[in-house]
């Protein structure tokens, strides 16, 4: 028996089995759009608050623009004088690095030092050349 059964197995050939093969072709291409859609989102999402930061920045800046409007109603100084310090303000938004807008912004508050205004007009100036330094040299 034992002869036998040698004999019908080394005769016998087995099936060559391979294992199924699947198309991951689609599910590669579901997991490219699933990264691709992750990164726009987050993209999106780094957007978002920089447009809201943003928007912070220029309520901040615009409040002060009541308190100006109210300055030079009541400053003492000459028209040519806030003329001159509203061009050396708007030139820190011109200016085409951090540097630049560090020069210009020390110039500003000179002059607005040198005017020999009260303190709350100073101050209403100075905030007012601050807000627009940081908003340019937050773009820089």
């Amino acid at each position: 028996m034992t002869n036998f059964d040698q004999q019908n197995f080394s005769s016998m050939k087995m099936p060559n089995f391979q294992p199924p093969k699947y198309d991951l072709s689609g599910w590669q291409k579901m997991a490219a759009e699933t990264e691709r859609r992750k990164k726009l989102n987050d993209q999106a999402n780094r957007s978002q608050i920089r447009s809201e930061l943003l928007l912070e920045q220029i309520e901040k800046n615009t409040a002060s623009l009541t308190e100006l409007t109210k300055l030079l109603h009541e400053s003492n100084l000459q028209h040519d004088q806030i003329i001159d310090l509203m061009g050396d303000l708007f030139a820190i938004a011109k200016a085409k690095d951090s540097q630049e807008a560090q020069s210009l912004y020390q110039k500003s508050i000179g002059k607005i030092s040198s005017f020999g205004e009260d303190v709350g007009n100073i101050t209403t100036l100075v905030t007012f050349a601050t807000g627009i330094y940081n908003a340019v040299v937050s773009l820089l």
